[in-house]
């Protein structure tokens, strides 16, 4: 799913901060596999977390998305409305194939080209 100039961006409602960073958290099977629930939610193999970018807010509004990476030339793009999301999810690099599975309170919204 890696792909250059491509962010795949999830919005979720989470109960806390603490919450959506236990969501993310990388963790280790017995045999060294890397995993988290999101990774698990989404069926990903791997994401470098180099290029991730996770946020949290009561309030999200696509100000707060600004201060993303390239946002610049990708927030235009997006038209959902955050203000019923309290956190964003951004993978850089990385083109989603869409295939949701076990994900309660995040919806997966789009791949969209940066520069």
């Amino acid at each position: 799913m890696e792909e250059q100039n491509k962010v795949s961006i999830w919005l979720g409602n989470f109960k806390s901060e603490n919450e959506l960073n236990s969501f993310m958290k990388e963790q280790f099977t017995e045999d060294g596999d890397i995993y988290s629930e999101f990774m698990k939610a989404f069926e990903i193999d791997f994401i470098d977390n180099q290029f991730q970018e996770v946020f949290f807010s009561e309030n999200l509004s696509k100000e707060n998305l600004e201060s993303f990476s390239y946002s610049e030339s990708y927030l235009e793009q997006i038209t959902t409305n955050l203000e019923k999301y309290n956190s964003v999810i951004a993978l850089y690099n990385f083109n989603y194939s869409g295939k949701i599975l076990n994900a309660n309170d995040i919806d997966f919204i789009g791949v969209y080209d940066y520069k």
